[in-house]
């Protein structure tokens, strides 16, 4: 199985990963490095997703998720990059999600924040995401139907917005 450091070696990101971690998190920049050389690399599960990083103190559920949807070699390395800034965040501040320490992060590595959806993957996520639908609800005055990848929660009572007729749903 791939990990971390492998995969910024194959896409040539690893120095500069290394230099901005041994430049400006000297203290803890061995636990860092070698956090990379062992965290997992596997495909992520959730489709729409770059990538998404687990972090756990629990090193066997440790594991980051790059999308295996076709996306740009720029976007990817830009997403690779975005998720070791999460790990790097998590290991030396103890933070998660986008805040103070992880844009802090991520602007030393070298993360685009500002880079734009790449159409190319939007188009393979809209692909993947027809496939994968199914009908979930009948409108049966004006026919309507609606496909969606979950069902609608049987709890609750469905409308159309279009006749406000109660919806048959599946």
């Amino acid at each position: 199985m791939d990990n971390v450091a492998s995969l910024l070696i194959k896409h040539d990101l690893y120095e500069q990963v290394e230099t901005a971690v041994y430049g400006e998190l000297k203290a803890h920049a061995d636990e860092v490095m070698q956090a990379l050389r062992e965290w997992p690399v596997g495909t992520a599960k959730r489709v729409g997703a770059y990538g998404c990083v687990m972090l756990s103190r629990v090193k066997s559920r440790r594991m980051l998720r790059m999308s295996s949807l076709a996306m740009s070699s720029d976007q990817y390395d830009n997403t690779l990059l975005h998720e070791v800034a999460h790990i790097i965040a998590w290991l030396v501040f103890d933070a998660r999600g986008h805040g103070y320490y992880w844009r802090r992060m991520a602007a030393l590595i070298g993360v685009d924040l500002y880079m734009e959806h790449d159409p190319k993957f939007m188009e393979s996520i809209a692909a993947h995401r027809v496939k994968k639908t199914k009908l979930v609800a009948l409108c049966p005055s004006c026919d309507k139907k609606w496909h969606r990848m979950r069902s609608f929660s049987k709890r609750k009572t469905w409308w159309c917005p279009s006749c406000k007729t109660r919806l048959h749903t599946f």
